[in-house]
């Protein structure tokens, strides 16, 4: 009998359980799915990173599938810098002459070219309605076929405006993305220290601080200054993102060591961290400076390159995000269900992990994609001023660049304009306005 009480028991607890699942699923759809999100919208995001993600398969110079002496090649999946055309023939990738290959069967992507191969026969403007031309097997210049035409025409170079496009997109949404993670996620812990702790909550000593300040500013020059005036140093060729995150873990391992060091030790004098007033003072000290010249400043002190262009972006854009989730903090740790928790002695971290985040995860999933819509356009601005990504890399504001050279060039600004447009819209306009308080319009005056 007993047994069969708690088989009952435990049944009826299983049971439950998988009710609350269930209900916190339905509430997750109706909340975010039904209520939050636009879907017309979405599809037009989904579309771009679709591309994105498929650029190398879309667009590119080596063919997809090939066929020859009745064996089946991949040379477009393949990293391999030569190409088997035959047991006895090895043809260098880069030099093959794929238009004119004999091979039994052959596929190439939608547009078959790289974004920066140049096609010295369609140089110099050629316009999407302009005579394609290629050279043939034997030398002749002879009209080039369908497959093989420039859709949306070539800049002064010769290179794809299609292919720039695809490969570009790659670039802006890599940029967009990775920097607004790292503006998240520094706007969401200033922004929670400063708006649930405030100014009389956090307590420690003073050498404590003292150590952790000496301690980042021996990690930065050691990991950043030194690797630069030594030859063959072994941090000399590691990138500025995996030295800045050393550089963190190692002021984390330091802090992990003191903390446990004087965890059970009393006596210890400490004091109050105004951090409210030391985050919202340097908030204020951020937006004081024009956003385009801070941006310029730290580009002119870094290396030129995507992850420089990412961390940069990332750290000029948290200052909205940490404002913003203050003031949803301020507004939510006064509720009640805040006050049960704190009286049935939980710890602060797991209020705010458990109860105080999940609570704000609307503005801080709109503040995230208005600030997606806002990095596009900042890379953009920078790569058309010559400042932002590597040269090499596409991008669609060095397109736009290249049609400032010629103003009679209409399709190097028109096409990129179409799709930097079209991806702020769809960025603008996936989040519904009526999302229970009116944060979108809020977050979008910010942004």
């Amino acid at each position: 009998m007993i047994y069969y009480t708690l088989w009952r028991i435990q049944e009826s607890a299983f049971k439950k359980k998988i009710e609350m699942k269930a209900g916190l699923k339905q509430t997750i759809k109706d909340q975010f799915w039904n209520k939050l999100i636009s879907k017309p919208h979405l599809a037009v995001i989904l579309a771009y990173i679709t591309v994105a993600i498929c650029a190398p398969l879309l667009a590119g110079r080596d063919p997809l599938i090939i066929k020859t002496s009745g064996e089946w090649k991949f040379p477009g999946f393949s990293t391999d810098k030569y190409f088997r055309y035959s047991e006895d023939s090895l043809i260098l990738k880069k030099s093959a002459d794929w238009k004119n290959m004999q091979a039994e069967f052959i596929l190439f992507p939608l547009v078959p070219y790289d974004p920066n191969e140049s096609d010295m026969i369609n140089y110099n403007y050629l316009s999407p309605f302009d005579t394609n031309k290629m050279i043939a097997g034997d030398g002749s210049t002879v009209i080039a076929p369908l497959r093989f035409k420039h859709w949306l025409g070539t800049d002064k170079a010769g290179r794809d405006v299609l292919s720039g496009l695809i490969h570009g997109t790659r670039t802006t949404l890599l940029v967009g993305f990775l920097s607004m993670i790292i503006a998240l996620v520094i706007g969401l812990i200033t922004g929670t220290i400063a708006g649930y702790f405030g100014d009389k909550t956090l307590k420690t000593g003073m050498w404590k601080i003292a150590v952790l300040l000496l301690s980042a500013l021996a990690a930065w020059y050691y990991i950043m200054i030194v690797p630069e005036h030594q030859p063959k140093h072994v941090l000399q060729d590691i990138n500025f993102i995996w030295k800045f995150l050393l550089i963190i873990f190692i002021i984390a391992f330091i802090s992990a060591i003191i903390h446990h060091a004087t965890k059970f030790k009393t006596g210890i004098r400490q004091t109050y961290i105004p951090a409210d007033i030391i985050i919202s003072r340097s908030t204020e000290l951020f937006q004081s400076v024009p956003r385009m010249i801070l941006i310029l400043a730290i580009a002119a002190i870094m290396k030129p390159g995507l992850s420089s262009i990412i961390i940069i972006i990332g750290i000029t854009s948290w200052v909205k995000i940490s404002r913003l989730f203050r003031a949803e903090i301020l507004s939510l740790k006064n509720k009640a269900y805040i006050d049960v928790c704190k009286s049935m002695g939980m710890s602060d971290y797991r209020i705010i992990l458990r109860h105080i985040l999940p609570n704000s995860y609307k503005p801080a999933f709109t503040a995230f994609i208005f600030g997606i819509a806002a990095t596009v356009m900042i890379e953009t601005g920078l790569s058309f001023l010559g400042i932002g990504t590597d040269p090499e890399r596409a991008s669609w504001g060095i397109l736009l660049f290249n049609g400032k050279e010629n103003f009679g060039a209409w399709w190097l600004v028109i096409f990129p304009g179409l799709a930097i447009s079209a991806l702020i819209l769809a960025l603008n306009g996936v989040i519904k306005n009526k999302n229970g308080r009116g944060s979108r319009d809020s977050i979008i005056n910010n942004f």
